[in-house]
């Protein structure tokens, strides 16, 4: 479980009378009200400040004797409550010290509300951002001061400003929002709407999942996967193995443990590399639906112990970054936040899976059935079936509520109606053309076959992925003087095997059929922040298991250099070799082997907003190579 950390904070109160301690409601929770330091402009309120605002212990000093101090840019978070008198005061002078505090911040964080959202215009520090002025009477003066007032918005982030009015509501709002921010997957502008609206384009992640619920969800019958399996290649067992094992999956979930059963020992039978093939989270899956069934059949390898599940448990809970227990409840007002403002279903990093189980954690049973109904109704979508396996029964809490009657209750599905689709799942297995070993073998003769290509054959063959309005694929090729341009800009030396790509096409567009970002050219490359990207919370690991004390001593993610079209939900990018370097040195440190860490250098990895977890490539050069398996399949050679 990780601990949301406190902000060290500062409070800068205006000139003139105290404001109601109702402005500190974001102190009180994030639980600093105690702990932060307040900025003072005369030093005769000290007293009246430790007693209005029951603030006995804490730092109050004058903004002078701060500004003064060496060590003032050290705190994580600028707070600045609103208070009627500011109208009323001279700006400037408030302004020059906002600013200052400002550049002495290394990623300070600003939060101004009510009347401050005028202090903190009038610094300048918003004249690129978008600012909440609702419930805020504006002049002409004020409304050139940003790049947009939004008078429909009580919250906004915009990177490290945030506005809100002074409601009590929208300051608990507010304050729960940006506690989750602390803890990532809050978007770097928020809510989404005030980016298309103000900015002309949606923050990098989906957040527009229709909330209706009311829908009859589809439902997957036998006769239609039977169709499936038909059809298919001797070349594609592991596409069946997939489609068969969620349906079982799903089987299970909707209550028909010996429907399930029959499908997956058919399975096991007919290809018996088929477990191996679809992983090992697949077999945890069924681990815990037998688990909570009580009807394990005989499988070829052993019965894990409580200790084994446990430890799966603990192992997806530590990698979707739910919170500790303390932290629980505020995270989840945060999500209903995210829900409701910003119809985020994908809810980063915890996804709503995660969602539920930490509802059923807190005992909010009636909230985890709404948001599981929900689930349910996403995952009995024809196209995502996966959802199933990796969204529920990754979940050993999902599992056991899926089996209370809340997944039949959405699917429909009759007992007589799931032994039927069973059995004519069984019979389109049986009849399968080929057995796993061929169809292994044909994989391994294709991928080493592709490895062998050079890279003037092996890019043009994606092009029988391409969108029907393109001609092509592939761009001109960048020339070597673009190459060596771009890396004196971006003070690197790119990885060889990405220029070796760029040299035969400079760029290349996106691939729907396979849901494969599309690249940037080389003239595009530019240094990203992984904090501006959302990214920051992710730890360089290299891909290697690591417990949740290690990963804490593993280095963020710093600056990134996206290759892939930053327009494409899925994203390519490399880890720039300085910030691999210190990651293989932690991991060396706590013992792993030059074997399991790599060699230092770049490290490529690929990414989706709807992925909890970061996968990371082995090269450049063979993520292509996948690609290029897929067009061979596609008939691109």
């Amino acid at each position: 479980m990780v601990s949301i950390s406190k902000p060290k904070t500062l409070v800068l109160l205006a000139p003139g009378a105290l404001p109601s301690s109702d402005v500190l409601i974001p102190l009180n929770i994030l639980r600093v009200r105690k702990e932060s330091t307040y900025l003072t402009f005369q030093d005769s309120q000290h007293d009246a400040i430790r007693h209005h605002f029951n603030v006995e212990q804490a730092v109050i000093i004058s903004v002078a004797s701060f500004l003064a101090q060496a060590d003032r840019g050290s705190y994580d978070l600028l707070f600045i409550p609103g208070t009627a008198d500011v109208l009323g005061l001279d700006l400037e002078p408030l302004a020059n010290v906002i600013r200052s505090i400002y550049g002495g911040g290394v990623g300070l964080d600003i939060i101004s509300t009510g009347t401050a959202r005028l202090l903190l215009a009038a610094s300048g520090l918003l004249k690129e951002r978008v600012v909440s002025a609702a419930s805020l009477d504006l002049n002409e003066q004020y409304m050139t001061t940003a790049r947009a007032w939004d008078a429909d918005a009580d919250v906004i982030r915009d990177v490290q400003f945030w506005t809100a009015t002074d409601t009590p509501g929208s300051l608990k709002t507010l304050a729960i929002l940006y506690k989750a921010a602390r803890h990532g997957g809050i978007s770097s502008i928020f809510p989404s709407s005030v980016a298309r609206k103000h900015l002309g384009y949606s923050p990098r992640r989906l957040v527009d999942t229709p909330t209706d619920t009311s829908t009859p969800a589809a439902l997957a019958s036998g006769e239609d996967l039977a169709a499936e399996l038909a059809d298919l290649s001797s070349s594609d067992v592991d596409q069946a193995s997939n489609l068969i094992f969620h349906f079982a999956i799903r089987l299970g979930l909707e209550g028909f443990t010996d429907a399930c059963n029959s499908v997956l020992l058919t399975l096991l039978k007919a290809l018996p590399n088929a477990l191996e093939s679809l992983g090992e989270p697949c077999m945890r899956s069924i681990e815990y639906m037998w688990e909570s069934s009580g009807q394990r059949p005989s499988v070829p390898w052993n019965v894990p112990s409580l200790e084994d599940l446990d430890r799966w448990e603990l192992e997806v809970r530590s990698s979707y970054q739910l919170p500790a227990d303390e932290d629980r409840e505020d995270i989840l007002e945060s999500i209903k936040l995210r829900i409701t403002i910003d119809g985020d279903w994908y809810l980063t990093p915890y996804t709503l899976a995660g969602a539920i189980t930490m509802a059923l954690d807190a005992g909010w049973d009636d909230q985890a059935r709404e948001w599981m109904l929900k689930l349910v109704q996403t995952a009995s979508k024809s196209d995502m079936r996966d959802v199933w396996t990796f969204d529920i029964a990754r979940w050993r809490p999902l599992i056991r509520l899926s089996r209370t009657g809340i997944v039949a209750q959405v699917t429909g599905r009759t007992f007589e109606q799931a032994n039927h689709d069973a059995e004519v799942v069984r019979q389109a297995l049986q009849s399968l053309r080929t057995s796993s070993v061929v169809a292994l073998d044909e994989q391994r003769v294709s991928s080493q076959s592709i490895a062998d290509l050079p890279w003037s054959t092996l890019v043009p063959m994606l092009d029988v992925l391409k969108w029907e309005q393109h001609d092509t694929l592939i761009k001109p090729p960048a020339s070597p003087s673009a190459i060596k341009q771009a890396e004196e800009r971006l003070g690197v030396a790119l990885p060889e095997d990405y220029k070796q790509f760029l040299l035969v096409s400079n760029g290349i567009e996106f691939m729907p059929s396979i849901d494969a970002p599309g690249f940037q050219s080389v003239q595009e490359l530019e240094w990203d922040n992984a904090a501006e990207l959302g990214l920051d919370e992710f730890r360089v690991d290299l891909g290697c298991k690591t417990d949740p004390a290690e990963y804490d001593r593993l280095p963020k993610m710093g600056r990134v250099l996206v290759v892939s079209d930053p327009e494409c939900e899925e994203q390519v990018w490399f880890v720039d070799p300085e910030t691999v370097a210190e990651a293989i040195r932690v991991l060396r440190a706590e013992g792993r082997s030059d074997g399991v860490v790599g060699q230092p250098g770049w490290r490529a990895v690929f990414w989706a907003s709807h992925m909890p977890d970061l996968r990371w490539l082995k090269s450049f050069r063979g993520y292509m190579e996948g690609l290029a398996q897929k067009a061979d399949k596609a008939g691109g050679r």
